[in-house]
């Protein structure tokens, strides 16, 4: 998560892959600009894909935060991939560009 994302709360996540539980990073709470970085390997047969659960409040959102895709890859900007979480949405920071593209809406948390 960028030092724009979250600049006014604070929010958590859960990140891990999908195929190894050994992958899990469990929870972590970040405070407002928090960061938090990990990287990996891309495997052999271009399975690898990791997800995140990002909470904020009372909202939520779950998705791939790295795909093996052409399409994804473009999306970053590259291999480094900058997700930035703000009070209306989800946004991956576009390195060529430097601009943040909304991605995700919070969705409420169901009582």
């Amino acid at each position: 998560m960028g030092k724009d994302g979250c600049s006014t709360c604070s929010c958590s996540l859960g990140c891990g892959g999908y195929t190894d539980k050994d992958d899990d990073f469990g929870l972590r709470s970040l405070p407002p600009n928090g960061e938090y970085e990990w990287g990996f390997r891309v495997n052999f047969w271009g399975s690898t894909l990791y997800f995140c659960n990002f909470w904020y409040l009372d909202n939520h959102g779950v998705f791939d935060v790295s795909r093996d895709t052409i399409d994804f890859l473009y999306e970053c900007g590259g291999a480094h991939c900058i997700w930035k979480a703000k009070e209306d949405g989800i946004y991956l920071f576009h390195i060529p560009t430097k601009e943040d593209k909304k991605l995700h809406d919070w969705e409420k948390i169901k009582a």
